[in-house]
């Protein structure tokens, strides 16, 4: 099944072709990864998806569904999870309160004097159950500020969860972190897919971390895809190789 779409996406800033003519087809339970060079598009490409910006031309089709230039809030709630470059987490909360307020807002749920308790027992197990899938389960009491980067970067993973979310873009989970924070941040990308039955396209420039994990691979270079493949089509791929890869994966 075929759960995202982009047809002849382009997305140009006055004579900046930023992303030009893209086709992707996404598979559910797949783990995607979108690669290039800096300035590549990838980025641009992803806030386009995702509907931060409405695209210069092409279409965006979630499960068969016209998003193309929906809000944000509503592609998010149409089941299209995203985290960004920057980690985006509320510092001032508890790594607990950060998810409740993700999963009552998604919910649609203030907080009111008036909330039943079974309600609000509803809301913390399935907080609960986010964090575990994270493998922040017994940090919930921390203030968000204290966890090490890798560990808020799983955090906003949770936010993301938070949505239900049937799609997950992930624009350089790994940046920053450290190559064992980026080994457990692969390993619970991997684990989302087989435990939760979310599909992942992520941004990536650890090619360590993106041959390690993907089924297939996009590679962009100004703009435009000039690749498509499994792993190691991408490692012989000689235009890949030239703009992107350099020599680092010849012959292997």
């Amino acid at each position: 099944m075929t759960v995202l779409q982009v047809e002849g996406l382009k997305k140009y800033f006055g004579g900046v072709h930023a992303v030009e003519d893209v086709f992707l087809q996404l598979r559910e339970g797949e783990i995607r990864a979108v690669i290039g060079p800096n300035g590549a598009g990838k980025t641009t490409f992803f806030n386009v998806v995702c509907g931060k910006y409405p695209p210069t031309s092409g279409k965006v089709f979630l499960m068969g569904m016209d998003v193309t230039g929906l809000p944000p809030y509503r592609i998010s709630r149409l089941g299209l999870g995203k985290s960004f470059q920057i980690t985006n987490i509320f510092q001032g909360l508890t790594v607990f309160e950060n998810v409740q307020a993700a999963v009552i807002s998604f919910q649609k749920k203030g907080g009111n004097f008036l909330t039943p308790a079974s309600r609000l027992k509803e809301i913390n197990d399935e907080v609960m159950e986010i964090l575990k899938a994270v493998g922040l389960e017994g940090k919930e009491a921390f203030p968000s500020i204290s966890l090490s980067h890798g560990e808020q970067r799983h955090l906003e993973i949770g936010l993301a969860l938070a949505g239900r979310p049937k799609i997950l873009l992930l624009d350089e989970p790994t940046a920053g972190m450290t190559p064992y924070e980026s080994i457990l941040t692969m390993e619970l990308i991997k684990k989302l897919v087989k435990e939760k039955g979310v599909t992942i396209l992520f941004a990536e420039h650890d090619m360590d971390v993106v041959f390690s994990v993907t089924d297939r691979i996009t590679v962009m270079n100004q703009g435009r895809v000039i690749a498509e493949g499994i792993p190691e089509e991408i490692k012989q791929h000689q235009e890949v190789r030239d703009v992107y890869l350099g020599r680092t994966y010849a012959g292997s």
